[in-house]
């Protein structure tokens, strides 16, 4: 199986992060700060921090 790469808009990407952030507990403020971040970081070419982080993030949370 080859995996290619899934193409969002921006605004669905940015949906598809607040929504994540939402449910693993963050309020509403906090996923859109959280997902300005990664999608800034996306958007200038730094994969590894864009909304791949949001399972990092996510790892981190549970852990508390």
């Amino acid at each position: 199986m080859t995996l290619g790469r899934l193409r969002l808009s921006v605004a669905d990407a940015r949906d598809l992060a607040e929504g994540a952030l939402r449910g693993i507990g963050y309020r509403n403020d906090e996923a859109r700060i959280i997902a300005d971040h990664v999608m800034d970081a996306a958007m200038c070419g730094y994969e590894y921090s864009g909304l791949a982080k949001i399972l990092n993030v996510f790892g981190g949370f549970a852990c508390f």
